[in-house]
């Protein structure tokens, strides 16, 4: 097997990610390993394993044809046997079928809002579904929409994964020392900043030593406009903001809770780094959150509409006895169910079936 991930680019987020995660695990179990970025590079590319051979387009200097071309071109000096695309990079599918219609091509969804797209949002996918080999989903929900509307046959929820990479050591936390609370998500819809500034300033556990950290690509929007304004340019709320780091494990080693109050996800990889690096989770009840997260054993699920119910989790907080407890069956949990190996062996079987 010489598996190819397509993904449009490298810049940070969750698809992306897991492409590049996939890239480097198949370099360890298969004959040869490859990774396509269609439009654009990205601060990801410095995790690509060196076992990865790997070509980034640059739309702004290529025409569509021109990356086409390129496409099939690294198709067929690298004598690539399966395609993993990723996320809207299914785009491809029609002309790489017509040319080598011996090569493979799965589709990787990881988008958890689909579910409530209406139709006409999703007949794009729907009509070039009919190229596909399979489709792999990242939550049960996407599977069985996939089943119920693709022109595919085979379809398997194949769970994310991540992995402790090893990266340099360059951001250091502000606050104090085990009363660190970190957000890994891009400053953009639907992952619910303001709300969870909010509910942490309600909280007053600043009071008490807390302090907030929130990781993530800032983007000059009304968005990142409205939040910086919450959190004030002092921070004397105790809540820093940092930009997009790299070093996420690092990062992570610093903090002792992960919060992600998304008002939808498919199966985020973040909440997976939360649990390599020994955090306690406190998560939305949306996407796959709640298969992982099992409210007040190891961790907290809490509605992403209803401040009230983060900010009594904020205050539970401080002083709490088996926050150490949490933080080790969350952690145990995401190490034995998601590890690398066990779910690229999975998708093995699925291609092979």
């Amino acid at each position: 097997m010489r598996v190819l991930q397509l993904i449009d680019s490298l810049s940070p987020g969750g698809a992306e990610k897991m492409a590049i995660n996939f890239a480097n695990e198949w370099a360890n179990q298969v004959s040869a390993s490859f990774l396509i970025a269609t439009n654009t590079g990205g601060e990801l590319e410095k995790q690509i394993s060196k076992k990865v051979k790997y070509k980034i387009f640059k739309r702004s200097n290529s025409t569509v044809f021109g990356v086409l071309f390129g496409i099939l071109w690294f198709i067929k000096k690298n004598k690539i046997t399966h395609i993993q695309a990723h996320a809207s990079s299914y785009k491809w599918a029609k002309w790489i079928k017509l040319v080598f219609s011996n090569v493979k091509f799965y589709w990787h969804d990881h988008n958890g809002n689909r579910i409530n797209w209406d139709t006409k949002k999703n007949n794009h996918i729907i009509s070039f579904s009919k190229y596909f080999d399979g489709v792999l989903a990242c939550n049960s929900e996407l599977e069985a929409w996939a089943k119920s509307n693709l022109k595919t046959h085979k379809t398997k929820y194949i769970p994310n994964f991540a992995t402790e990479v090893i990266t340099e050591k360059k951001t250091k936390l502000l606050g104090e020392a085990n009363k660190r609370i970190v957000c890994i998500a891009n400053w953009r819809n639907p992952k619910n900043h303001l709300f969870l500034v909010n509910a942490f300033k309600e909280s007053e556990i600043a009071n008490q030593g807390w302090s907030l950290h929130l990781i993530g690509k800032i983007y000059n929007d009304e968005y990142a406009e409205q939040l910086i304004q919450a959190i004030g340019t002092d921070n004397v709320n105790h809540i820093y903001y940092y930009d997009l780091q790299t070093d996420t494990n690092y990062i992570l080693s610093q903090a002792q809770v992960g919060v992600l109050v998304s008002t939808y996800e498919g199966f985020p990889v973040t909440l997976l780094e939360y649990g390599l690096m020994g955090l306690c989770p406190i998560v939305s009840n949306v996407g796959y959150m709640p298969q992982l997260v099992s409210n007040q054993i190891n961790g907290w699920l809490i509605d992403p509409h209803n401040k009230t119910s983060l900010v009594q989790v904020f205050k539970q907080l401080p002083n709490n006895s088996n926050l150490a407890i949490i933080k080790e069956k969350y952690s145990k949990k995401v190490k034995q169910n998601f590890g690398s190996t066990t779910i690229v062996q999975q998708i093995k079987t699925f291609w092979h079936d």
